[in-house]
């Protein structure tokens, strides 16, 4: 298995060839310290890719960076507006849209608020009481058109833990969340919607998917249901089976298979029980349905995550490291021999304050990105209060 690393990046670089910049070194760096540097910073961690072979290109071609090439400048890279339609570009180059992560501090992992710890216990084994409860004290989760995922969404969105992770398909919405609290580094990380094995896997998803049901009704087990679910799952592997229906077991289902498959009927009677182990296994990255208004505000989407291998022989610490390790598969970054080096575009403490200003002249404040009216009233005050 490839070893993975982070790859912080801080500084852009450019190669100042058909430019009419007096310097005359061929390549020059820059800081990310602006809108337009972050922009240039993403520039140039995907536009010269070619389908999945991120940052494919020899060592002796790379500048500043591994496996970097500089960006041709053509324009004033101070200036906001330095690289247009990067993001239309780079889903051209790349075949699929990219998702962006903001966090305002480092964190030694990045994985959904429900496999972490809280006051020394494991979220996930209480996955579906947290699940219940929020619906019976939620009457606005009770709504019947709503499916499991857009509760989900809905509960992620208020803080509620869950097995989505936050990203964006708008990489300054990603930039306000790093940038948005003083304190230390802020980060923006990028996904892309398919694993690094396989690049004709998954794509992006919405909320009416057969594949979106199945991972979204996992919430709906026990932490021993999901045990069994995965048990059966290893078993049909083992004899090279791909399809986790009755027929497949002598003794049929387990009582965690057989209420996975109840969950996802009550959605969808049309539902058929037939479910691919591959595609319990594997991520998901969905768009939602605009059902709320910070969904909507923020050009929200989730990582949905799968069926983790949570058997009897794993502990609690194995466990969250094989999530960190699936999650992993679907950042942006380089691939050398034997190690991925993921991108990790790093946004100093100082320059905080100064890239938040700028985000307010294109619109992107805290009244923006949380619509609620309290936070309106903050973005306001800051407007013009600040000094």
């Amino acid at each position: 298995m490839s070893e993975y690393q982070d790859m912080n990046i801080k500084k852009v670089y450019f190669n100042k060839k058909n430019t009419d910049f007096s310097d005359n070194k061929e390549t020059f760096s820059m800081k990310i310290d602006s809108v337009a540097s972050y922009i240039n910073a993403i520039k140039q961690a995907g536009i010269d890719t070619e389908n999945n072979e991120l940052f494919n290109r020899s060592q002796e071609q790379s500048i500043g960076h591994r496996g970097f090439q500089p960006n041709q400048l053509t324009e004033n890279p101070h200036s906001i507006f330095a690289s247009k339609d990067v993001h239309e570009k780079m889903r051209r180059k790349i075949g699929s849209y990219l998702f962006y992560r903001g966090e305002s501090q480092k964190y030694d992992y990045t994985r959904p608020s429900i496999f972490k710890e809280k006051d020394g216990a494991f979220l996930m084994k209480k996955e579906k009481e947290i699940f219940q409860k929020m619906i019976s004290i939620s009457p606005e989760l009770q709504n019947e058109r709503y499916s499991t995922f857009d509760k989900l969404a809905i509960m992620q969105h208020y803080g509620v833990p869950t097995r989505l992770l936050d990203i964006s398909s708008n990489p300054l919405d990603a930039l306000y969340f790093a940038v948005c609290q003083d304190e230390g580094d802020g980060s923006v990380q990028i996904f892309k919607p398919y694993p690094n094995s396989d690049s004709n896997k998954n794509r992006v998803n919405y909320p009416d998917g057969d594949k979106v049901a199945i991972l979204s009704a996992l919430s709906q087990l026990s932490f021993n249901e999901q045990v069994q679910v995965y048990k059966d799952c290893q078993k049909l592997i083992s004899e090279h089976k791909k399809i986790l229906k009755p027929e497949n077991f002598a003794k049929g289902l387990s009582k965690g298979s057989i209420n996975l498959y109840h969950a996802i009927s009550k959605e969808n009677n049309n539902f058929e029980k037939r479910i691919e182990v591959e595609d319990l296994m594997n991520p998901l990255i969905v768009v939602p349905n605009k059902i709320d208004s910070r969904i909507s505000a923020q050009n929200a989407a989730f990582l949905l995550m799968g069926l983790v291998n949570i058997s009897s022989y794993n502990s609690q610490e194995k466990i969250l490291e094989l999530v960190n390790e699936k999650l992993q598969e679907y950042k942006v970054g380089n691939r050398s021999i034997g190690t991925n080096y993921l991108i990790r575009i790093v946004i100093k403490q100082r320059y905080k304050k100064f890239i938040r200003t700028e985000l307010e002249l294109l619109g992107i404040n805290v009244g923006t990105i949380y619509t609620d009216m309290n936070n309106k009233i903050s973005a306001i005050e800051d407007q013009f209060y600040s000094k």
